[in-house]
């Protein structure tokens, strides 16, 4: 529009006046110089003015990172084919032939829940309570320790997204809705006020879903807001954006995560959703000036300043703690943009220059040495149109380095899914690799997915210290590694850790993990997308046992800290996270010491035996000093989407189930005895949408009961897992998939005469 508006132009001069081509360009020169003062005095008699700043910046305080040094020096022992040198096997009553053989082979068997006892396994530490009250002892699992931090980060981010967050994103968004709709009213260039328009209408629907109101906008576009809003509230997957003109997946606006069933929740995340997930093309090839003019005129907007209120401090306050919790836009941002406009308008731009031919050569230029995204959509067959490439976001969807994994392993057509396996082997885990050639290649030739393999662990292989330890979400993944990390040198370790049983449960175990930092982070992170085509204790020692993982225990204890003294440096941490994460770090200590003692060949103290025995309080503790014990979900199991294929509207979704029981045989002063303990259930499947958390508990047998004004779950032991998908079939070699019927006696207490 904007071509032929200025083409009717020069026609109409040449015919009225008859000038020469010089006169010509002098009196376009003059009328574009007028158009450029009117446009400045615009800005400047509504009270707004333009203020270039820069981004805040934050330094992140480093926290040292030594790893402990130790020699496993674990006596060699062995279990009896029939079971008969465990000391404690009479404590567990109905091991199938299957699960006492996984027990005698690999020196452990993880078992689904018992619906005899379902309460059990709402939560992941509630086994260790009932261990403390029948005096069986306790096998502390990595998987406990992971889920914890996923506690305390999930809580965390909740609150200041609730409590700081929300009223920023309102404000943020109120004043771009106002002065768009100033511009909008008050300039007469055509061209300008088209562009001005569908700007105020991206703003109009981010008002609506975060102030519940549209703004005083004139009817034509209020009709085309509401169309969009309808699409969101509608989130029936892709369909043609009534704003943008191309495919949008609206169901990604179906609110999930923590952010279900909170009514200033849900505003804040749909309202994230659109300022994150829509993009204005910047390709400079093909380029698409609208949307390019339009990015431009949002960052212009975004600066100036309206009667002193600052909105880049509110941008800023949006994004800077998010990024340390999840990493860097993986899109251009407002501050990139500012950039291109300071070096090709100059300081002193007015809103009419973006609509100047005479720059577009240079702006081209200048948004070529933009990077380009590293997750983009790989869509080929044409049947959706969402564009892919370098885009601008108002507030992007954050780049991680698991997605951008993801991203390289999904090939249109021909292997459009991928699977958590592909993340945990360019991580390291030859063995994940193995079972991804296994289970997952479709019709991928073998050699090609091992070159991309290749290149995918040299690219986490070359990563530092400093790159894994720059944010929060980076040193979760950076602890994984250490989980999916294969000990090769297994002398001197216990017999449950030198089998590739224990190896393949690690890599569940580290993928449990992973689909509960997908699920917190489902807001920020960009997804991949391709196309398918009580009472007196006994007298009896039983020493408790935590998993000897030390480096894993290293990293959290790192995470942790780190997490306190700059979530303190941001003015982010309030006191009763203060006192979790303090907690949370005394535990860490205590399962870091313990392990080292244990491969050591070093009792652990009476004090440290006994800490350890009542663990299961001591983390239900921690998580009831994070929220009211009213607000927390009962259940621990979560499920995230990962990445979208977009031709057939399905989502890949990774979650936890229900907590298992893992049972393993440990030696202890020459005798062997079972110890229990909690690891994760990982689950791995195609949905045709987004599911939220409420109805995967609902697959997994979990009800939610309404009396009166109390609201409650439980599990329905009859509907215990009827409804969840299988489970992956590699996991397998480490759990039995027959019926839990082990059955715990009570304890006798002998309370005298």
């Amino acid at each position: 529009m904007l071509n032929r508006v200025f083409g009717i132009f020069l026609c109409c001069v040449m015919l009225i006046t008859g000038c020469s081509k010089n006169v010509n360009d002098v009196s376009a020169n003059n009328e574009a110089e007028m158009d450029r003062e009117s446009g400045n005095i615009l800005v400047q008699e509504e009270g707004l003015s333009l203020v270039w700043k820069d981004l805040t910046d934050y330094f992140n305080v480093q926290v040292e990172f030594s790893p402990t040094s130790y020699t496993p020096k674990v006596p060699e022992y062995k279990i009896n084919p029939d079971l008969s040198n465990v000391e404690n096997i009479d404590r567990f009553e109905g091991l199938s032939k299957e699960q006492s053989t996984k027990l005698v082979n690999n020196g452990f068997v993880v078992l689904n829940p018992n619906p005899e006892k379902a309460y059990y396994y709402m939560k992941m530490y509630n086994i260790y309570e009932e261990n403390e009250y029948k005096n069986i002892p306790n096998f502390i699992t990595v998987d406990v320790a992971l889920h914890m931090y996923h506690k305390v980060y999930d809580e965390l981010l909740k609150g200041i997204e609730k409590e700081q967050l929300h009223v920023a994103l309102q404000q943020l968004t109120q004043n771009m809705l106002t002065k768009t709709s100033i511009l909008y009213s008050k300039t007469e260039n055509e061209a300008l006020k088209h562009h001005v328009g569908e700007i105020m209408v991206y703003f109009a629907v981010a008002n609506k879903l975060i102030n519940d109101s549209y703004g005083d906008i004139p009817k034509e576009y209020m009709t085309i807001a509401q169309k969009e809003i309808n699409e969101i509230e509608n989130a029936k997957g892709y369909a043609k954006s009534p704003l943008f003109g191309f495919d949008i997946n609206y169901e990604q606006f179906i609110v999930r995560g923590h952010y279900a069933g909170d009514e200033i929740l849900e505003k804040y995340f749909k309202t994230m959703i659109w300022y994150g997930l829509i993009g204005y093309p910047l390709e400079e090839k093909n380029p698409d000036f609208d949307s390019i003019i339009q990015a431009m005129m949002i960052t212009y907007i975004t600066f100036l300043e309206m009667n002193g209120q600052d909105d880049i401090a509110l941008w800023d306050k949006i994004y800077a703690p998010t990024e340390f919790l999840a990493g860097q836009a993986d899109d251009v941002t407002i501050f990139d943009l500012k950039e291109v406009i300071m070096n090709v308008y100059g300081k002193d731009v007015a809103l009419t220059d973006f609509l100047d031919e005479q720059y577009y050569d240079s702006l081209l230029k200048e948004l070529g040495k933009l990077p380009s995204p590293q997750i983009q959509y790989r869509l080929i067959t044409g049947s959706v149109d969402t564009p892919a490439g370098k885009q601008f976001r108002f507030m992007g969807q954050r780049y991680t380095l698991d997605a951008n994994i993801m991203q390289e392993f999904m090939f249109p057509i021909i292997r459009p899914i991928p699977t958590g396996l592909d993340v945990a082997g360019a991580f390291g885990s030859q063995r994940a690799e193995n079972l991804a050639k296994e289970n997952y290649l479709k019709d991928l030739d073998e050699q090609t997915y091992t070159d991309v393999m290749t290149r995918m662990k040299n690219k986490v292989e070359a990563l530092e210290q400093a790159d894994w330890t720059q944010n929060l979400y980076s040193g979760w993944l950076w602890t994984l590694k250490s989980v999916w990390t294969k000990q090769e040198n297994t002398q001197g370790l216990p017999l449950f850790m030198k089998n590739q049983a224990w190896e393949d449960k690690n890599i569940s175990s580290g993928l449990g993990s992973y689909a509960e930092l997908k699920h917190d982070t489902i807001l920020y992170v960009k997804q991949p997308v391709a196309e398918m085509g009580g009472g007196e204790e006994l007298t009896e020692y039983y020493p408790n046992y935590v998993e000897p993982a030390v480096e894993v225990y290293d990293k959290l204890l790192w995470l942790v800290r780190y997490s306190q003294i700059n979530l303190k440096n941001r003015d982010l941490l309030s006191e009763r996270f203060e006192y979790a994460l303090n907690s949370l770090e005394e535990v860490y200590e205590l399962f870091r010491t313990c392990a080292v003692k244990e491969l050591e060949n070093i009792p652990i103290s009476e004090e440290e035996n006994r800490e350890l025995k009542y663990i299961g309080g001591k983390l239900e503790y921690i998580e009831d000093t994070l929220s009211d014990q009213y607000s927390q979900a009962i259940s621990s199991a979560v499920i995230s989407d990962v990445a979208g294929i977009a031709d057939i509207g399905a989502f890949l979704e990774i979650g936890t189930g229900l907590p298992n029981e893992i049972l393993v045989a440990l030696a202890h002063d020459g005798k062997v005895y079972l110890a229990r303990g909690t690891v994760y259930s990982y689950y791995e499947f195609l949905h045709e949408k987004p599911l939220t958390d409420e109805q995967w508990h609902e697959m997994l047998g979990v009800e939610k009961i309404v009396e009166d004004e109390w609201v409650y779950e439980q599990i329905n032991s009859e509907r215990l897992q009827k409804d969840a998908p299988p489970q992956p079939n590699w996991i397998a070699s480490f759990k039995s998939f027959e019926d839990n019927k082990v059955f715990i006696p009570h304890i006798e207490y002998n309370l005298g005469q």
